[in-house]
């Protein structure tokens, strides 16, 4: 079978943009990225409560209003997810899930103009 020079130009770049698709970086959390590894970031949630995460390496270290706690990562079927004791934290894209104990869970949105809470 002898196909023409049209429809072989057509196979050709259909092969090579599913090996351009498939090769491509999936979108990652902001919290995952290697370039805010070890960088503030400034969560904001419902009341007026705020927060800063600062990840570095396995660790991320939660500044919350009353208390600091370092979470451990843990795996997750989506996102990124950090836990130790009562308090899980789990981010994807811009958004996150905090967890203080049984009764508190809130989401959030991360400020990526703020790095500080002041």
């Amino acid at each position: 079978m002898r196909l023409s020079p049209g429809i072989f130009l057509k196979m050709i770049l259909l092969i090579a943009a599913v090996v351009v698709t498939a090769c491509a970086p999936t979108k990652r959390s902001s919290l995952e990225s290697t370039s805010t590894a070890g960088v503030a970031q400034i969560y904001e949630c419902r009341a007026d409560y705020e927060f800063l995460v600062r990840i570095e390496g396995e660790i991320a270290h939660l500044f919350l209003p009353d208390r600091t706690v370092s979470l451990i990562h843990q795996p997750a079927g989506s996102g990124t997810k950090y836990s130790r004791g009562d308090v899980a934290f789990w981010s994807w894209d811009d958004e996150a899930m905090l967890e203080i104990g049984p009764d508190t869970r809130m989401t959030c949105t991360l400020n990526p103009k703020r790095d500080s809470l002041k």
